[in-house]
């Protein structure tokens, strides 16, 4: 079998466009392979499997032969925990192919259907429970099939396992798979609820008015990504990057963006309603007239940050860093920022009716009077 294998991740993918902007959507069918110093094949049980790995390499291999020859990589702890789900081989396990010198010295293949994949990263092992193939394998691994010897067992070295197949749509040449990469690609108005894009790499996209409600964007690096009016509600971007992200009038209504990157990211009129930006990074973002309200900002660095017009009202910003933000006309009522830090800020035009702001450090900020705190824990006003 010929495998064209990238060393540097995905290929660039050609912007291809129908008239009048259109996408054109196709279907691929992706062969996972990975490689191995050594591993056994040993029977747990009539008829039952225990495939082991060792020495497996940290990225997996994947490539396509049709309707276009692609190929790239993805870690294996994305493989198991991410790709494996939404290729369905949980519902439904994969044929593989396993090539292997086995210890009578013969160079090998088994033909066998997996599931249940297990990685140990700290070891360089996986393994796999296993049943020997009962009739045709799927077309990808037919010519190994043919060569296939089911008396094998035991130990073997330098071991390839093929996995086939996964089938993923392509949207104007970008595969929508966890860990894609599809940098500068136009997705304009693309409908992806719920899709698993863990770890994708999506820099510089056209996402304006996409669909991505529920989505998981875990580990997405999505910097200078265009998602004006988005519907982000309920998505999942944890650790996510969004440096410089245009998020101007997107939805994030109870989207989790934990620990996220929105360095200098504009959010104008974004709607974050019950959001978690927990240990979120937003230094310089752009929320003004943004809607907060009962937000979760706990620990977020929101240091030098423009809030102006926003809409705070009950938000969590306990441990917030808000150095040198903008709160002009911002609404922080009830809100609880219990040693959070608002130094050198000025408050004269914030609204603070019933925010707690127990230990809150307000040194050199201006208060809603007009005075001056110049103590570390100066409380200002009672309300």
């Amino acid at each position: 079998m010929a495998i064209l294998i990238s060393t540097s991740g995905d290929i660039a993918f050609a912007k291809k466009r129908n008239k009048r902007g259109s996408k054109k959507v196709s279907q691929v069918q992706l062969l996972y392979v990975q490689t191995a110093t050594s591993g056994s094949l040993e029977e747990t049980s009539p008829g039952q499997l225990l495939l082991t790995l060792e020495g497996i390499l940290p990225s997996t291999i994947w490539f396509a032969n049709r309707p276009q020859r692609l190929t790239g990589s993805e870690p294996t702890n994305g493989f198991v925990e991410s790709s494996w789900i939404a290729s369905g081989f949980k519902e439904d396990p994969p044929n593989a192919a396993l090539e292997a010198e086995f210890e009578d010295g013969s160079r090998s293949v088994i033909t066998l259907e997996i599931e249940s994949p297990e990685y140990d990263p700290a070891n360089n092992k996986i393994t796999y429970m296993a049943i020997l193939l009962d009739g045709e394998p799927t077309e990808a691994l037919t010519h190994l099939h043919a060569n296939s010897n089911s008396e094998l067992s035991g130990s073997f070295q330098h071991s390839v396992l093929f996995i086939d197949d996964a089938d993923f749509q392509v949207i104007n040449g970008c595969i929508i798979k966890p860990f894609t990469t599809c940098t500068e690609s136009d997705l304009h108005g693309v409908h992806l609820k719920g899709f698993d894009l863990t770890g994708a790499n999506l820099a510089n996209t056209n996402l304006t008015g996409a669909i991505l409600q529920s989505a998981n964007l875990t580990l997405a690096n999505l910097p200078g990504v265009n998602l004006r009016d988005a519907d982000l509600i309920s998505a999942i971007l944890q650790s996510a990057t969004l440096t410089n992200a245009n998020l101007i009038s997107a939805s994030l209504d109870r989207a989790s963006l934990t620990g996220a990157d929105l360095t200098g990211a504009n959010l104008t009129n974004a709607l974050l309603t019950g959001a978690d930006l927990r240990d979120a990074f937003l230094h310089s973002a752009n929320l003004t007239n943004a809607y907060l309200v009962g937000a979760i900002l706990e620990r977020a660095k929101l240091t030098s940050v423009n809030l102006t017009g926003a809409d705070l009202r009950n938000a969590d910003l306990i441990d917030a860093d808000l150095t040198r933000a903008i709160l002009t006309n911002t609404d922080l009522t009830g809100a609880n920022l219990t040693s959070a830090n608002l130094a050198n800020v000025n408050l004269t035009s914030t609204i603070l009716n019933g925010a707690i702001l127990t230990n809150a450090k307000l040194a050199g900020a201006t208060w809603t009077d007009g005075d001056t705190c110049f103590t570390e824990n100066c409380q200002g006003k009672a309300y």
